[in-house]
């Protein structure tokens, strides 16, 4: 199913896009975050966790392909565009 429809056309951008953005990049770029991340929370206090009672799921109900592609496309269309 998902090797005939590329919903997101996300095999394809990140096929073109290969050659502009090197992993390295995004190595670099990522550890930059983490690190700005990490420092600027440093001496925040500990987050305070509520516990939620919930109910657990029992049983899923079947869906149909259709259900499926129309979920994928809404989440698609929710994303920016790669790049930002």
């Amino acid at each position: 199913m998902y090797s005939e429809q590329d919903t997101c056309s996300y095999k394809n951008t990140q096929q073109s896009s290969a050659a502009a953005h090197p992993a390295t990049d995004f190595a670099d770029i990522f550890r930059s975050k983490v690190g700005k991340i990490r420092s600027e929370t440093a001496n925040a206090p500990s987050p305070v966790i509520i516990e939620c009672h919930c109910e657990r799921l029992s049983a899923l109900d079947d869906v149909t392909a259709d259900e499926i592609m129309r979920l994928v496309g809404k989440a698609c269309s929710m994303q920016p565009p790669h790049g930002l």
